[in-house]
């Protein structure tokens, strides 16, 4: 069993390319200075070893894995050339997602349309490096060292060895929450006036979700915010729930109003991503602790389009846009039963 006080993080890569591996453990080890060591894989051989055995022994030590993946090897896909990693850093890629868990291994690919990567990749923490020289790799490396070096300190627990159920637990909700990631319009069922857009996104260390929102009126006017203070997930029943602290904003004279609540998400099966949910939410006046209120929502996940619209800080856009999908989206609630559900709450404390 594992029981150290620092982590050990491994860093595999083809032959060609090493000198991107070599470049990344200096960065890395210097970034993470004594809160971790940080090893090429293949620098741990033992003469007397074959690579599989050598590989194994590796991946029993490892805490977190980094995989170099470049274009090594040119091939042919769906009748056009492109270019693939090589086999074996794929592999090992693999065996130290099985052992360690997915959240705990990274990539560093080439920046590159023609790299061809395994659609199961998607899901795992990558950054993008356009090489232009060996010259240039400390640069280059520089921001993707830096933000690896915190996911580990932030994920690393010290003298905790993770049981089997604890990880594969770790991994279902890790799924779970790169499904649901992204911009979301949540639309109150009873309200026309008001549309909110929600930003999920995943919090590194607990990997749970973190929710950030903010509601406007027909005239793309702010009128309230609200972040998560506090989230679990149901992963079988593709459910999210969150208390959450938030405030409107001061308007015509009267003084900001803060509240808070909780919310459950509920989200529709789909194959890869989600794409539209329901849910219930309470929330109160602070000012008034008996004004709780509890009221239903639909959600639909925004377009990249519209998402750039929302950011885009231009009132005029985003109040367009918050008529075209409010009567978009009325539209496909009327009719529906819009009385607020009775809240559930999850059975585990938060």
């Amino acid at each position: 069993m594992k029981n150290r006080e620092r982590p050990k993080v491994f860093i595999a890569s083809s032959s060609e390319g090493k000198s991107i591996a070599e470049v990344l453990r200096d960065l890395l080890q210097s970034s993470l200075k004594e809160k971790a060591d940080v090893y090429l894989w293949v620098d741990s051989f033992p003469p007397s070893d074959t690579n599989i055995e050598s590989l194994e022994k590796t991946v029993e030590q490892a805490d977190f894995a980094v995989s170099v993946l470049t274009c090594d090897d040119k091939i042919e896909s769906r009748g056009g050339q492109m270019f693939a990693p090589r086999d074996n850093v794929l592999f090992e890629l693999g065996l130290f997602m099985g052992r360690i868990g997915r959240k705990r291994c990274y990539l560093i690919t080439d920046d590159r349309k023609d790299l061809k990567l395994p659609s199961d990749l998607l899901g795992v923490n990558s950054v993008a490096v356009k090489y232009t020289g060996t010259e240039n790799l400390r640069d280059e490396l520089a921001k993707p060292s830096v933000a690896i070096s915190k996911l580990i300190s932030d994920r690393w627990i010290k003298k905790k060895e993770l049981l089997p159920s604890a990880i594969a637990a770790q991994e279902a909700s890790g799924v779970f929450c790169e499904r649901i990631k992204g911009h979301w319009w949540s639309i109150r069922n009873w309200d026309k006036r008001r549309l909110g857009f929600v930003s999920v996104d995943v919090d590194p260390p607990t990997g749970l979700p973190k929710v950030k929102g903010d509601a406007y009126d027909k005239r793309g006017q702010h009128v309230a915010h609200w972040d998560s203070v506090a989230c679990c997930v149901h992963t079988n029943a593709h459910k999210v729930y969150y208390y959450f602290d938030g405030y409107h904003p001061e308007t015509r004279g009267r003084p900001v109003e803060k509240y808070e609540g909780f919310t459950e998400y509920e989200f529709k099966e789909a194959a890869d991503r989600f794409h539209s949910g329901t849910g219930v939410f309470s929330d109160r006046n602070l000012a008034d602790p008996k004004s709780m209120r509890t009221k239903t929502l639909t959600l639909l996940r925004c377009t990249d389009k519209e998402v750039g619209k929302m950011t885009s800080g231009i009132p005029k856009l985003r109040g367009d846009l918050v008529n075209e999908r409010l009567g978009d989206a009325w539209a496909s609630v009327s009719g529906k039963n819009a009385t607020p559900a009775r809240m559930r709450r999850p059975r585990s404390s938060l």
